[in-house]
C-alpha cells in the first residue's frame, strides 16, 4: 500500500463506487479541499470562475460519503479540454462529457476519494450545490431532516449509490428552491 492510499485509510476518506456508507464529519475535509482548491487554481490559472466545495463534505457536522465533491465553473466552456488535460495533470481521472449538462467529471483516488465538476460558468450546477450547502448551514430543521434521511437511505442502498442519489433529489431540490426564494425575498 503506497503513502497516499494509507493516508486515505487513516484519513478515512474515500469509498468504493457503488457503495453508499456514512462517515462522521471532520474538519479534515474542508483542509483537504482546500490543498485541492489550491492546486487547482494554480493549473486552471485564468480559466477558471470559480471553485467550490459541494457536498455533504462541505458541511460542517454533516455525516457523508467520505469524497470531497469539488465544483469548478470555467469562463470558455470551448477551452475545456485545455482544463481536462490539466486536472487529469493533478491525478484526477477523466470519466467524460455530459453533453445534456454541460459538464466534466473527474474522479481521483483509489477507492475514489475525490468527485470533480467542470461545468460553463452560466450553469447551474455550482449554484445549486452552493445554495444546498448554504441553506443547510443556516438551518438547523432542515440540516437535522437531511442527516436522517441520510442515515435511512444509506441502511436501505448500501450497494446501489445511484439509487441511493435518486431516492434524495426530491429533498435536494425542495431545497435548493427554499435558498433560491429566500435569496430572493429575505434581503
Amino acid at each position: 500500500m503506497n503513502v497516499k492510499n494509507q493516508l486515505q485509510k487513516i484519513l478515512q476518506l474515500g469509498i468504493s463506487e457503488d457503495q453508499v456508507y456514512l462517515r462522521p464529519y471532520t474538519a479534515i475535509w474542508k483542509l483537504l479541499y482546500g490543498i485541492a482548491k489550491f492546486r487547482l487554481k494554480a493549473s486552471l490559472d485564468g480559466l477558471v470562475a470559480d471553485i467550490q466545495h459541494v457536498g455533504s463534505t462541505a458541511i460542517p457536522g454533516m455525516p457523508a460519503k467520505p469524497i470531497i465533491d469539488i465544483c469548478i465553473s470555467i469562463f470558455n466552456y470551448k477551452a475545456a479540454m485545455l482544463c481536462v488535460h490539466r486536472i487529469e495533470g493533478l491525478g484526477y481521472k477523466y470519466k467524460g462529457e455530459n453533453d445534456t449538462l454541460q459538464q466534466h467529471y473527474f474522479v481521483k483516488g483509489i477507492p475514489t476519494a475525490y468527485h470533480l465538476y467542470m461545468v460553463r460558468k452560466e450553469n447551474s450546477i455550482l449554484d445549486n450545490g452552493v445554495y444546498f450547502r448554504d441553506y443547510l448551514k443556516r438551518h438547523p430543521d432542515a440540516f437535522n431532516n437531511y442527516i436522517i434521511l441520510k442515515r435511512k437511505l444509506a441502511r436501505q442502498f448500501v450497494t446501489d449509490r445511484r439509487e441511493y442519489q435518486k431516492a434524495k433529489q426530491s429533498f435536494v431540490n425542495q431545497v435548493i428552491e427554499k435558498a433560491k426564494t429566500e435569496l430572493n425575498y429575505g434581503c
